[in-house]
């Protein structure tokens, strides 16, 4: 073993940590910052590129500018049509400072070559001194006017606002112009994508306009031809009736004596009737026609209740008396005048009560009348017939409709017209029917 020198062995000091010198921690924290910023506005871009409508769009370069800026305040303004200058969209600007300021502008809309204008001091630029009182009600000291280029057209500005009085440095220009430049591109592409989308939208509500015209058109044309076939129908019956008639008077001999004279008569009055049943038929279908084409007029006059049930039940009375029904009349005492057109009432009236005596038989009851109700005369007829089902009553007052029990003739417009002629003068009308009981048919007309 070799001998101890008796000298202790001194650990060698653990080595320091370099120290970085204060120039090299700015420059460390500055290129920080500066990827922070190029992050932003490479997450700004894909934002706006990604935005599929202006909203999309404006709330992107809003979180972008205020971010990169280091602002709270910042608005998007674009030209409309008219060339005024106008927000489209703001973060922290008052409803009120918008309307004191919009429209204002730095640049003419033609300005191609629009460059950023900041304002450390707003209440020292004498070019924003008629804005001073807005500036200081909302709390702005400095602000930036940036323009939006899209295009080489100036389409609109983003605007910077700072509470304090603050020098905007060249860097910040030159990032707020970067965004700008970005948003303005996205806005033109989107207002494009959205012109395109309106036109599509047009396009479309033009085919359905061009698809509604042609299945209008051809309703018309099957309309034209339903009712074609029903007038040719509904008027060949009484068209032969009046060629009878005719062909028996002709052959009638005047040397009959009483028998010649009654012949005449009784062939006559079937000419007539059948005439009269014609002439009803084309009244019905020109009322009808003034009603499809908003051409049906009413002239309104005072009318008392007693005068529009007399004129009816005159028309019915003896057709009545034939098909041995009783037809009876109820009228409340004291009932209010109204105003309407008595003539057209009248005719609304008989239809309901043409159509109750074809559905009652023989020996039933037909009951027309009128009351007061709130503000308004209900005139209502009743009969004994076969009634209506719950599924028959809502298509009552439809055109060319009849019920499944119906076994008499005519065009199916009679309820169609005196609803028209009720709707006329601002009234209603409705039917109420029970299967095998009968039914009842109600007018109700406003006094005014």
């Amino acid at each position: 073993m070799g001998e101890s020198t008796g000298q202790t062995a001194v650990p060698k000091p653990a080595a320091l940590p370099a120290q970085r010198s204060p120039i090299l921690e700015v420059e460390i924290e500055r290129r920080r910052q500066a990827e922070a910023v190029q992050d932003r506005l490479i997450r700004m871009a894909a934002a706006v590129h990604r935005a599929e409508t202006l909203s999309e769009v404006y709330e992107a370069a809003l979180a972008a500018v205020c971010s990169v800026l280091c602002v709270e305040r910042a608005a998007v303004l674009l030209f409309d049509d008219d060339g005024v200058m106008r927000f489209k969209a703001a973060r922290g600007i008052s409803a009120a400072y918008q309307r004191a300021v919009e429209g204002h502008t730095p640049w003419a809309r033609s300005d191609r070559e629009a460059a950023p204008i900041f304002v450390s001091d707003v209440l020292k630029d004498p070019g924003l001194s008629g804005y001073a009182s807005v500036f200081h009600a909302e709390g702005i000291a400095a602000l930036g006017f940036v323009p939006l280029i899209g295009h080489e057209q100036l389409l609109g500005k983003f605007m910077v606002y700072s509470d304090s009085v603050r020098v905007f440095s060249a860097r910040e220009s030159e990032l707020a112009s970067m965004v700008a430049t970005q948003v303005a591109l996205a806005v033109a592409r989107t207002q494009l994508l959205e012109a395109e989308r309106r036109a599509r939208r047009e396009a479309e509500q033009l085919a359905e306009h061009a698809q509604r015209l042609f299945d209008s058109e051809q309703r018309a044309h099957a309309t034209a031809q339903a009712t074609l076939a029903i007038v040719s129908h509904d008027l060949r019956t009484p068209l032969g009736a009046v060629l009878l008639g005719s062909d028996n008077l002709l052959a009638l001999d005047p040397e009959q004596g009483p028998d010649f004279a009654a012949g005449v008569r009784r062939n006559a009055e079937t000419i007539k009737r059948s005439a009269e049943r014609m002439a009803r038929l084309i009244e019905d279908l020109v009322d009808f026609a003034s009603m499809q084409a908003g051409r049906f007029t009413i002239v309104k006059a005072p009318v008392s209740a007693d005068a529009v049930l007399a004129a009816t039940i005159e028309q019915f009375t003896a057709l009545a008396r034939e098909r041995s029904l009783r037809l009876s009349v109820e009228l409340e005492a004291t009932l209010p005048a109204l105003r309407c057109d008595q003539g057209r009432i009248v005719q609304a009236l008989s239809n309901l009560v043409a159509n109750a005596l074809k559905v009652t038989p023989a020996f039933g009851r037909i009951r027309v009348g009128a009351r007061g109700a709130a503000r308004a005369v209900e005139f209502y007829v009743e009969d004994t017939g076969h009634g209506l089902s719950a599924e028959e009553l809502p298509r009552l007052f439809d055109r060319y409709w009849r019920g499944a029990r119906a076994n008499y003739r005519g065009c199916g417009l009679g309820l169609t017209i005196a609803k028209g002629i009720v709707d006329a003068h601002g009234g209603r009308i409705w039917a109420e029917s029970t299967l095998g009981v009968g039914s009842r048919f109600a007018i109700s007309l406003p006094l005014g």
